[in-house]
């Protein structure tokens, strides 16, 4: 059960009504609510959600995540402050759970509290998972917590998804694919958005794409912008140089841009890899994309 206590204003955002008829609901009893020692009204999140479903009525306002009192105290104020910092600690606690609905509410949270998608993926889902990681390599958690955790923010990211605005197509195409043997895939699903934010047309071909199966599809469709993930790849360094020279050599032929991310790639240098740019965050990858096609707000790339 969701204990979440809203005020008179949170119930009415949340329901789209005026806070006089959440009032006048209140007094007449057909939504319960308590009242503080200075009289303003509480409500309960869970009452509201049955209140919502059995009259039939949308919720179309910002439902809070299911967190503690205290914990959405330290929500709002981590927000209020921008402090991100706190606020991926709360994400991590909540994937530790394997709570999917929960992380999915405290993305929509973010972000219709106005935080950019890619700030979220930057500053509170990458610091929070590179944490649990670190407590599964140090023996805090065993794998297979690991293992619920990473299924969990995936699934969320995934349902999240859905409720992101884009911008106009831009008429570019990009690849995105996890390298062969690399079977993480939140982060190009992360670049995959941002880029689909950005109005790209996005083929994502998902974990562990084969070198050779990659090299066919650029030859074949030519995408202008091609970007690779590599966190943990089970393949060989020297095999992973130079199969990724041949791609990026194969995409430059077309007048393409290569892009890496990803702990593995974050290992080499550009020149070992024959790459354009090396990936650290989504927020220097969308910068080196707009800089790399001269892409400007309402405008679609000159390439």
């Amino acid at each position: 059960m969701i204990h979440t206590k809203l005020s008179t204003n949170e119930v009415a955002s949340l329901l789209n009504v005026t806070e006089t008829t959440i009032k006048r609901w209140a007094e007449s009893g057909r939504i319960p609510c308590s009242k503080t020692l200075g009289g303003h009204r509480k409500f309960k999140l869970n009452d509201i959600i049955i209140f919502a479903e059995k009259n039939s009525f949308p919720i179309t306002g910002i439902i809070p995540p299911a967190l503690s009192q205290q914990q959405m105290e330290n929500l709002e104020f981590a927000l209020y402050t921008k402090n991100y910092g706190k606020i991926s600690e709360i994400f991590k606690n909540e994937a530790l759970q394997g709570d999917r609905a929960g992380i999915e509410k405290l993305l929509t949270y973010l972000y219709k509290n106005q935080v950019p998608f890619i700030t979220t993926i930057d500053e509170v889902l990458h610091p929070a998972l590179v944490r649990i990681g670190e407590l599964w390599q140090d023996g805090t958690i065993e794998v297979n917590q690991e293992h619920r955790s990473s299924a969990a923010v995936k699934e969320a990211l995934i349902r999240f998804g859905a409720i992101l605005h884009h911008k106009s197509s831009n008429g570019l195409e990009t690849l995105c694919a996890c390298t062969e043997g690399e079977l993480h895939d939140i982060g190009i699903i992360t670049i995959s958005y941002a880029l689909e934010i950005e109005g790209w047309k996005v083929i994502n071909l998902g974990i562990d794409t084969p070198f050779d199966s990659l090299k066919s599809y650029i030859k074949k469709n030519k995408p202008k912008l091609v970007c690779l993930s590599a966190t943990a790849p089970e393949v060989k360094r020297n095999t992973f140089i130079k199969e990724m020279n041949e791609v990026s050599k194969l995409v430059h032929q077309y007048r393409g841009i290569v892009i890496c991310g990803g702990i593995y790639a974050n290992t080499f240098l550009i020149e070992e890899l024959g790459v354009d740019f090396i990936a650290y965050s989504v927020r220097d990858t969308i910068d080196f994309v707009k800089s790399a096609f001269n892409l400007k707000p309402g405008k679609k790339s000159n390439q």
